[in-house]
């Protein structure tokens, strides 16, 4: 399972935090504009063309869209004479373009590496990993003008230690370890204090689930803009586990 959603953030031109936003890579599609005329007829037209079939000195409603989502307060323009229609003003569509950015980024689900793998010994250092293709990622939109990108840094990963389903209570069921990066890889011929990411399971034997989450860092920045912050995204996955207790048998001749 993977979630992911924006938090935080105050960065954004005209806006506040913005809000959870699920993910997805597409191509930025062309902005366009309607003309509302009084008499209701419409007549629309891609930005960056310089004709219009509007009469000169004509006073219309201009509302322009990208996706069907407006991304310019409408307005009532004149209709120059002469010349190319007056285009949306940049520092209006640059907050449409940042989101466009961000939601290009593809944030990975976390791909969880315990180990030992499967399962584990009580009191034996378990190594915690959620390895990564890459620890940033970008994304840019743009229409004629303006450009904005967002990037998205790896920050953190937290394994939480949830609880049996069926089986005995421990003292790890809720733990949370937080970890910086991705986690810390097994290492063979490396002693476990080495490790940056761990956790000793504690007795009895039972089958858990860890529940695994990668933070990201969003900035971005633009042609106009230097920038700012956008919050954090998460991605999360959840795997099995278990710990087993063993146990000795001394036997005396």
């Amino acid at each position: 399972m993977i979630s992911v959603g924006r938090t935080g953030g105050n960065g954004h031109p005209g806006s506040g935090a913005p809000a959870a936003t699920r993910h997805r890579a597409a191509p930025a599609d062309p902005i366009t504009c309607r003309f509302f005329l009084p008499r209701a007829d419409t007549t629309t037209l891609s930005i960056g063309n310089e004709t219009t079939d509007l009469e000169p000195g004509l006073r219309v409603y201009r509302i322009c869209y990208r996706n069907g989502i407006p991304v310019t307060q409408p307005a009532y323009i004149t209709i120059p004479a002469a010349g190319p229609v007056a285009l949306p003003d940049p520092a209006a569509i640059l907050p449409d373009l940042i989101d466009q950015a961000a939601d290009q980024l593809t944030i990975p689900t976390p791909t969880p590496q315990l180990n030992p793998p499967g399962q584990t010994l009580p009191n034996l250092t378990t190594w915690l990993d959620a390895p990564q293709p890459t620890s940033t990622l970008s994304a840019t939109a743009t229409i004629p003008g303006v450009t904005a990108t967002a990037t998205a840094t790896l920050r953190s990963t937290h394994f939480t230690i949830n609880p049996a389903a069926d089986g005995p209570a421990s003292r790890d069921d809720a733990t949370t370890i937080t970890c910086p990066g991705h986690g810390s890889a097994y290492q063979p011929n490396t002693t476990a204090n080495r490790s940056t990411c761990a956790h000793r399971f504690t007795t009895p034997t039972r089958d858990l689930t860890v529940t695994v989450t990668t933070v990201w860092h969003l900035t971005w920045t633009s042609n106009i803009d230097p920038g700012g912050d956008l919050g954090t995204v998460t991605a999360t996955a959840t795997v099995p586990y278990r710990v087993q207790e063993l146990g000795t048998t001394i036997r005396t001749h």
